[in-house]
């Protein structure tokens, strides 16, 4: 199925025009292809493309990194190995840089704290050691899992459970979603699990891949659980539940983009 601009908790899927968007709730019944809480799809026109380095390519100082100072991925190639890991500063990502994560390795973040991605950010977590993204659960709040940019679109995610975040406070500048980092207690937060902007917009291009992720218990202004903006994204055999939108998309929002839902997706019990 494809799903582009929508506006409500996701249970349901809205087909929309792209206009520029109404902070207002929209109050509108369209059919859809969803069957209870899942939905089934097979096929796609959507490509993906992933090239990952081999492991004695990367460096493996990355819990090093986070002991000593914020770590900021600038053309650098990085592993994670298996374990726990508490961030108490964003990690970011930018263009040029590689952060590969393992399976088994468990990220807990302090209130606004995230990861931010402009890069390629690869989590390749499997079915007996899935990855973790979470709050710390005395504090809740953390950022999110932020993929911005065209030189985001390697980035994927595979077997992750992201949960407890409160997303990205974001501004409209020059017709185009942006990082609002002067006002982030009043800012509108998008994506409270995760926030895909601007990556991808063209026809025939590739899309950031969401496999086996569990997105659970987030919350946000616009997309509790996901928000896509200005990008395609395919999601896979994933779970999308219990999340809280204040305006819209409490499972899903999707303003000026496309999402491709394969095998079993299921939406259910988000709200909006």
């Amino acid at each position: 199925d494809e799903v582009t601009d929508t506006n409500g908790n996701l249970n349901a899927i809205l087909t929309l025009p792209l206009v520029e968007p109404n902070y207002g709730n929209l109050s509108v019944s369209i059919p859809t292809k969803t069957t209870g809480s899942s939905t089934k799809t097979t096929g796609s026109s959507i490509k993906t493309s992933r090239t990952i380095p081999p492991k004695e390519d990367l460096r493996s100082d990355f819990k090093d990194r986070i002991a000593k100072e914020a770590p900021i991925l600038n053309k650098e190639r990085v592993r994670v190995a298996e374990g726990q890991y508490l961030l108490d500063r964003d990690v970011v990502i930018e263009k040029g840089g590689v952060l590969i994560v393992d399976p088994g390795v468990n990220f807990v973040f302090a209130p606004g704290i995230g990861i931010y991605c402009e890069g390629t950010f690869v989590v390749r977590g499997d079915s007996s050691k899935p990855v973790s993204m979470q709050a710390d659960k005395e504090k809740h709040g953390w950022a999110g899992l932020v993929l911005n940019g065209p030189h985001a679109l390697r980035s994927s995610l595979a077997h992750c459970v992201i949960q407890a975040g409160e997303g990205t406070p974001v501004k409209y500048q020059n017709g185009i979603l942006v990082l609002d980092e002067v006002n982030k207690a009043s800012a509108l937060r998008y994506g409270g699990g995760v926030f895909i902007s601007n990556v991808c917009q063209e026809a025939d291009a590739d899309a950031i891949l969401l496999e086996a992720v569990n997105i659970t218990g987030n919350k946000a202004a616009k997309g509790g659980g996901i928000a896509v903006f200005n990008s395609r994204v395919r999601i896979k055999d994933s779970i999308v539940q219990k999340n809280n939108a204040e305006i819209s998309g409490g499972g899903l929002y999707v303003e000026h983009g496309k999402v491709i839902t394969q095998g079993k997706v299921q939406f259910s019990e988000n709200s909006a």
